[in-house]
């Protein structure tokens, strides 16, 4: 009788052990994938935290700017500092914008810069559009710039182009501007994945 008792009390303990044991290693392992999680989120995981920082911003950003009417008082300057109003460059025709600002990262800049010169094939279809620091700035950046593609600075380099949803945020973006200046095919390009950016331009070669 007393070993029967024994052997129960033994095989109660056994899987209170063994269930115990279950337990504590998927705490652990759950603690694993969230400290994993946090490190994607921080940095981590570059292709995780891009697909991340893509979801965050479509909304807020590119959905709110698609179909945006620019306005067509909007003027810019060439680096003779000759101002001209922005549709007078549309002449008819779609063009492919990069719009960015001296808040951004240069090497952000540059390497969409150095894709659209690689990919682009009608670079005439193609205008850099900045605010500057100042217009000495602009001038100075302009000797330095590749003269295959224009680049104009924006002359009320505050209100920009009127694209509050997307413009100011530090994320330099290109869009396709169509002639009668509406905004389509808006692209947050990440520097960290050139070959995103490198499908964009060459889905905009078919369209432009």
């Amino acid at each position: 009788m007393h070993s029967k008792k024994t052997v129960r009390l033994l095989f109660a303990l056994l899987c209170v052990l063994f269930v115990s044991t279950i337990y504590f290693a998927v705490i652990k392992r759950n603690n694993i994938e969230v400290s994993n999680l946090g490190e994607s989120l921080s940095g981590g995981d570059s292709e995780f935290s891009i697909a991340n920082s893509l979801y965050s911003i479509y909304i807020p950003f590119i959905v709110k700017t698609e179909g945006e009417l620019i306005d067509s008082t909007i003027v810019i300057e060439d680096s003779s500092l000759k101002k001209i109003k922005l549709i007078s460059l549309m002449k008819g025709k779609r063009k492919l914008v990069f719009r960015y600002s001296f808040r951004d990262c240069d090497l952000c800049v540059n390497t969409v810069k150095g894709l659209i010169y690689k990919n682009i094939i009608d670079k005439e279809n193609v205008l850099f559009l900045s605010d500057n620091y100042s217009t000495k700035d602009f001038i100075l950046k302009e000797k330095s710039s590749d003269k295959r593609v224009s680049c104009y600075n924006i002359v009320d380099g505050i209100s920009g182009l009127n694209l509050e949803a997307i413009e100011g945020k530090n994320l330099p973006f290109l869009f396709v501007l169509n002639s009668d200046l509406r905004v389509q095919k808006v692209f947050i390009p990440f520097k960290e994945d050139p070959q995103q950016i490198e499908e964009y331009l060459n889905y905009i070669n078919e369209i432009l």
